[in-house]
């Protein structure tokens, strides 16, 4: 699994996870600060899940986030960080 920036800020990503089973379902728990959101997906035919996403938390520049992936065929976690460069830590 990947998370990639997808600009400046560091405020939009994209997460994809590869090797699934072809058209296999997931859940995802994503956390943000104390922030959390949970989805539902399901793998493209090629065994990839891909999503866009934005962890930004009110009244912060800079912040630590996490996914959880869950499915049949595999466990995965990805922690990041988001923000600008410059932020403070």
């Amino acid at each position: 699994m990947s998370v990639e920036r997808e600009d400046q800020g560091g405020t939009l990503f994209v997460a994809t996870a590869l090797g699934l089973r072809p058209n296999e379902s997931l859940n995802v728990a994503m956390a943000s600060e104390n922030e959390q959101a949970k989805l539902s997906g399901k793998a493209d035919p090629a065994g990839i899940w891909r999503t866009m996403f934005s962890p930004v938390v009110k009244g912060r520049n800079f912040g630590a986030g996490s996914i959880d992936l869950k499915s049949e065929s595999c466990q995965l976690r990805l922690g990041y960080r988001w923000g600008t460069a410059t932020a403070p830590n």
